[in-house]
């Protein structure tokens, strides 16, 4: 019964934290903020360009249309 309702806490805590219930007891972890990633994450994004093989490429319309 113990473990329905400390189960039950965990999904219900409400106080900026996660909760995580293991046999040694509760382990509270702050909850990350909105955003709080992204600068890393462009980073990383940053390094693997998955354009890189399109940029160079020109078609008829860019060599024989378009002007700048």
């Amino acid at each position: 019964m113990k473990v329905k309702a400390a189960s039950a806490l965990a999904r219900q805590w409400p106080h900026g934290v996660t909760v995580e219930i293991s046999a040694e007891g509760f382990l509270l972890k702050p909850k990350p903020k909105p955003r709080q990633t992204w600068t890393t994450a462009f980073k990383q994004k940053g390094a693997s360009d998955e354009l890189k093989s399109l940029r160079g490429l020109q078609n008829q319309f860019d060599k024989e249309e378009w002007e700048w």
